[in-house]
This record gives structure tokens, sequence and C-alpha cells, in this order.
């Protein structure tokens, strides 16, 4: 199973790598430090059995050189030396008489000192007239390095079924962390991406007696809360949508007919009022309908996207128009604050296949946001062009502004920010969390530029290759 059929590189930052690493590390100080512990081992014992042998060969020849050294028979002394030559490690060998002149010898009689040169010292002994008598001494002295060469083989052989066993040991302790470790927590990690990515929730299959089993259990239990808790969330939603769609429409008759017979008393359809002040009110009483209406129209806008039933109709969209008839909407409130606007717009911006109502509503929305927000006497600039190969409508204020940490939460809906303004200005806070959504439907998207007590720039986009581009 590899790591990349999960999405998971085998990185250093992985558990796996991090626990393979430990595991190459112990099982290789542990198989070096029994590596160093048997080759010693087998050294002492190869040392052990030189001497041994040596001493053997020492001892069988006490005997038969003592006699020969009390016969003052010199031949055989040198004849009985002579063997050991045959005997690997062998270097040389004395026989002395009691004065410790040298009667016999054998072998290298120079180099003698080094330190690999073991020495044996037998005292030569023979039975004469019923009294052991001292005749002499024997000295052997043998090479241990001989030992060296036997020890190289055996450290060929034993490092070579070393690498064999910590082969075998690093696979069977890489197979089991990664059955045990890194499959659950591969597994783990597809459902928690696939949660990311995809808002897809599946139970993670696996089940053990151990942390990473407690692990995945735990997990999967979140999971079916989750699960259990989003599709309550839907059907929550969903009568909050059918709530509010039944109370848009149940607000919206009435209010209507309130706003119909204020105009209508405001123009004095059917003859004067009488006292100027009924005019006054029937005009407070249009223009609080109108607000009212609005907010009902954008609640329900919001409620619509959310539970995914706002329907696009697109049809041919000439940019330069939408903009100047949008403009013209909200001449009265620039006249009312004395806000002067201004337009930069390339000429010949292309049609294009868009829901001209819903974009309209967005260049609405963010005109009247920046009129909302501007003090008497500012300006707006609206600039509608190129930009990075995506068609870009910007609107720029000089309003009051939005701290950094806010522009996120300005999004969301009834999101209002800032003490200089939030209960000062009338509204929802639905006006951009709505011109946001309605971007994305058309796979645009909107962004904000803002600092405190300087002004805001709000662009949308339009990705050509999301859009069809007519002539």
């Amino acid at each position: 199973m590899s790591s990349h059929e999960y999405g998971v590189t085998m990185g250093v930052s992985t558990l796996r790598s991090k626990l393979l690493a430990v595991q190459i590390i112990v099982v290789s100080l542990a198989l070096v430090l029994f590596f160093i512990f048997m080759e010693y081992n087998r050294y002492r014992v190869l040392e052990e059995e030189l001497s041994e042998r040596f001493e053997s060969i020492a001892d069988s020849l006490v005997a038969p050189i003592a006699n020969s050294v009390w016969n003052y028979d010199l031949q055989t002394l040198q004849i009985a030396l002579a063997p050991l030559s045959y005997n690997p490690g062998f270097v040389t060998a004395y026989i002395k008489d009691n004065d410790g002149d040298v009667l016999a010898s054998y072998g290298e009689q120079q180099n003698l000192t080094s330190p690999d040169h073991i020495s044996i010292l037998k005292t030569l002994e023979t039975l004469r007239f019923g009294k052991v008598k001292t005749v002499g001494t024997l000295q052997l002295i043998y090479n241990k390095s001989v030992n060296n060469e036997q020890m190289l083989k055996h450290l060929l052989i034993d490092g070579l079924i070393l690498l064999i066993i910590a082969g075998v040991l690093l696979w069977v302790t890489t197979f089991t962390v990664q059955r045990l470790i890194g499959v659950p927590l591969q597994r783990l990690i597809l459902s928690i991406q696939d949660a990311k990515s995809s808002n897809k929730r599946q139970q993670v299959d696996w089940s053990s007696k151990d942390e990473i089993g407690y692990l995945v259990q735990a997990y999967n239990d979140l999971q079916k809360k989750q699960i259990a808790y989003e599709n309550d969330l839907q059907k929550s939603n969903k009568a909050k949508s059918d709530f509010i769609a039944n109370m848009s429409h149940e607000l919206r008759t009435p209010l209507n007919a309130i706003i119909g017979f204020s105009q209508m008393m405001t123009h004095q359809t059917f003859g004067e009022l009488g006292d100027k002040h009924y005019e006054q009110y029937a005009i407070d009483i249009e223009k609080s309908g109108q607000h009212l209406l609005e907010l009902i129209n954008d609640i329900l806008d919001i409620s619509k996207i959310e539970a995914g039933r706002f329907k696009l109709r697109k049809s041919k969209v000439d940019l330069n128009g939408l903009i100047e008839s949008t403009i013209q909407m909200v001449k009265p409130e620039l006249g009312e604050k004395q806000i002067e606007i201004t337009t930069d717009i390339t000429a010949n911006l292309p049609q294009l296949m868009l829901d001209q109502t819903s974009i309209k509503q967005v260049l609405l929305n963010l005109l009247s946001n920046s009129i909302k927000f501007t003090p008497n006497h500012g300006e707006i600039k609206i600039k509608a062009g190129y930009s990075n190969h995506n068609l870009m409508i910007s609107v720029d204020d000089t309003g009051c502004g939005i701290a950094h940490e806010d522009l996120e939460r300005v999004l969301k809906p009834f999101e209002q920010v800032g003490d200089v303004y939030h209960k000062e200005r009338e509204g929802t806070g639905l006006g951009l969390s709505i011109s946001n959504k309605i971007m994305e439907l058309h796979g645009g998207t909107l962004e904000i530029e803002s600092s405190l007590g300087v002004g805001t720039t709000v662009s949308v986009y339009f990705p050509k290759n999301h859009l069809s581009q007519v002539a």
C-alpha cells in the first residue's frame, strides 16, 4: 500500500518516517552492540583455544625433554623441538639448563618482544634415584595474531549475516508499523482531507484495541455526530428558509399597500390632505415602508442563496450601460450628501452573459454602501476595465474605512463592524454578503481593500473563462 494512495507523501515530517528513523537507529544500534559482543567473545574463545593448544603441546614435551636434558642428549632435544614448526602461531622454543644456558632452540631468534607474542614457561623435572630432580626449563613462544586471519573471515561472514538479519528486521518492523499505525493514520488523513475539500463525511474502516483504534473510533463517533448535526442543520435551514419566504410574502402584501397609499397621499391623488403635517407624515411613511421592503428583500435573497434556490437568468449585458443606469438610481442620495462621483470606464467593454438583475443589485449595493459611509462632500470613483485578463469593476470611496481585522467579517451575513457607524447607519449588514455570493454564483470574486479614516475600495472580477463573451 503506497503512501500516495491516500494523498500523503513519505516526507520527513510524517509520523511513519519518524517511526522508521527511530526503528533504523534502534535496530542498528542493537545489532552493532550484539555484533561487537559476539565477535569479542569469539576472539576470546580463539585466544583460549590457542593458549590451551600450546599449553598442551608444552605439557606433552616436558617428560621426554627432561630425560634428554638429564642425559645431556642435545641432538634429541633439537629433534624434539622441530615438530613445533607445524603448529600455526609457533614462534620459537628454548630449552635451558638450571644455569640458564641454552641447550637447544628452534624457530625465530629475533623480534621476540612483540605484544602479540605469548610465552609459556615449563619447569623440566625428572625422577632420579627416587627423587624429583629439576634439570631446566622449556620456554615456548607463540604469536596470538595468528587468529587475526581467522577472525577476519568470521567478521566478513558474520557481517553479511548481520546485514541480512538487519534487513529482515527492518522490513518486519516497517511492515508492522505501516500495518498497525501507517494504514489507519492514512485512512484517517484521507477522511479528513475529503471532509475539508468536499464536505464528504465518511467513516474510517479500522478496528484495533490500542490507542490508534481508540483514536479512529473517537473520530468515527465525531463524524456520526457531525453528520447528524449537519442533517439537523439542513432541516433547520430549510425550515428557516420556508419561514422567511412565507413571512416575506405575508409582510410584503400589506407593506405594498402601505407604500402605495402613502404615495397616493403624498401626491394628493384624491385631493389636498389639509394640514401640511399630514403630507410630511405620508412622506415619512413611504420612506420607512421602502426601507422595510428593502430589508425584507435582502433577507429573502440571502435565504434563497443559502438554500441554493437563487437562480441566475443570464442574458447579454452591456456593462457600460449597466453602470450608468445604476449611477442614475443613486443620484438623489448623491445630491443629498453632495458627494462627487466620477467614472473611469474602459471604452468598448464587451457584452457578457450575466444575470443583469443580480449584477445590477451588486453594483447598487456597493454604491449604496459607499454613499452611506462617505461623509458629506466626499468622493466616489467607479472604475471598469481589465485586470490580469479579468473584467473588473471597482467602487472607491473616501469614507470612514474598515479595520483590517474586520475585512473578513463584513462579508458574512448580518455583520456590521466599526463603532463609528454600526449604530448610526440603517441596514441589516447583508449587502456585501449578498454581493459576494452573487459573484460566486457567476464564477467571479469580490475583494475589499480598506484603511480606517482613508476609505474603501470594493472590486468585483468576472473571469473570462467562466463567462461566455458575445460580440
